[in-house]
């Protein structure tokens, strides 16, 4: 049965803790048949003030899900790192040292600070400041990180995830 075109349903939602958020709900179709809703946080009102803005930012979302692509800027970056050590870091290529040092820096400052995130919501920019701001660590063990979230990044965007 093919899937019916997805329009979705863009709603502000009240949070008890943090700014309130735009939320994008929809219903996707599971491998088994069944529907489940999904909701992708599209961003706080703070960033898209009016209904709009927060609309505007949803064009690109509806043309994946309406693609029938997987979709994979509604990943997290949790998800993405998992798929990461599970599938890439496992290669013959990489040591056994390397693996060990990718895993420690995702545990001790990665994932904590951009494990939940959503990658379409991941900037260079907040990712940039976030790395200056990063206290009591020297240069190079910054730039490790760098280079570790953009191997996670590209694999994402070669279409191996």
């Amino acid at each position: 049965m093919a899937q019916r075109y997805q329009n979705g349903h863009l709603r502000c939602a009240k949070r008890k803790r943090g700014p309130d958020v735009w939320e994008f709900l929809w219903r996707d179709r599971e491998v088994d048949g069944k529907r489940r809703q999904r909701t992708l946080i599209v961003g706080t009102l703070q960033e898209f003030r009016t209904f709009r803005e927060a609309q505007n930012q949803l064009h690109l979302l509806k043309a994946n899900i309406n693609a029938d692509l997987p979709i994979s800027s509604v990943a997290t970056f949790d998800e993405l790192a998992e798929h990461y050590c599970r599938t890439e870091l496992l290669e013959e290529n990489k040591t056994e040292k390397t693996r060990k040092t990718y895993q420690f820096y995702l545990r001790q400052w990665i994932l904590p600070r951009w494990g939940g995130e959503y990658l379409h919501n991941m900037k260079t920019l907040h990712v940039e400041q976030w790395l200056r701001s990063l206290p009591g660590l020297a240069n190079g063990s910054k730039a490790k990180i760098r280079n570790i979230m953009s191997a996670f990044l590209l694999t994402q965007s070669a279409g191996t995830y």
